[in-house]
């Protein structure tokens, strides 16, 4: 009798063994450990394991479970947040991050505000990035730039205060693209294709950059923007 107990409770602990073990399975195949919803209190930091924030005025943080970026004034401003991880060098990988926009004042001609995602290489001698602006004609645009790239925007009058904006590296190439909720698709420019950029990232391993760009206005201008539900679609390091 003691021996058939004994082989009972084996068993017991066996199938409870397993059982935890499959739950640990299904929760690894969740969310990347690198997602991001900026949850937590008002005017807290973003997460410092996730995150390196560069803010020297503190106009960056928290708020209503957003990253948010707020200034009022003429000086020229901006606030980011590094990524603490990389994607290994030549993996394939999708990011995705939402924006909105409560206000965003037009700077001094020939200027831009900004919301922008960034994917770049230790010590930022290669970037690309893909984002929402308000340029100093008054239009709401896309824009894309790089080492390589250059700087283009698309003159679209975006006219929307939310969307998303995501970054695609495939077999080498980096695309970038934005939601139009109005074609319900991803694209730049019209295009599904999205945007190529001529950046090369053979061997290099790759940060994220969420950041805020604010630049100089004669008469003082707002940006009070929100990024959020920054996401590793695919490639989860």
């Amino acid at each position: 009798m003691k021996k058939l107990i004994l082989s009972i409770l084996f068993i017991l602990c066996l199938s409870f063994q397993a059982s935890a073990w499959n739950i640990m399975i299904v929760g690894s195949g969740g969310e990347c450990r690198y997602n991001d919803h900026f949850t937590g209190a008002n005017d807290s930091q973003p997460s410092a394991v996730l995150w390196d924030e560069t803010d020297v005025d503190d106009d960056m943080n928290i708020q209503s479970n957003r990253l948010n970026y707020s200034k009022t004034g003429t000086a020229a401003d901006g606030a980011q947040i590094n990524s603490t991880w990389t994607f290994t060098a030549n993996s394939d990988w999708e990011v995705i991050v939402d924006y909105a926009i409560t206000t965003l004042d037009a700077p001094n001609a020939g200027s831009t505000n900004s919301i922008k995602i960034m994917a770049f290489n230790s010590g930022a001698t290669i970037y690309s990035i893909i984002g929402r602006m308000k340029d100093g004609s008054d239009a709401d645009d896309w824009v894309v730039a790089g080492t390589a790239s250059g700087y283009v925007d698309e003159n679209d009058d975006v006219g929307v205060a939310s969307g998303r904006l995501r970054l695609v590296m495939s077999s080498g190439t980096l695309t970038g693209y934005y939601w139009d909720d109005g074609a319900v698709q991803w694209e730049w420019n019209g295009s599904t294709n999205g945007y190529t950029f001529s950046e090369d990232f053979t061997d290099e391993a790759i940060y994220i950059q969420l950041r805020f760009d604010k630049a100089v206005s004669t008469a003082s201008t707002t940006m009070d923007v929100n990024l959020d539900n920054f996401t590793v679609v695919s490639g989860c390091p």
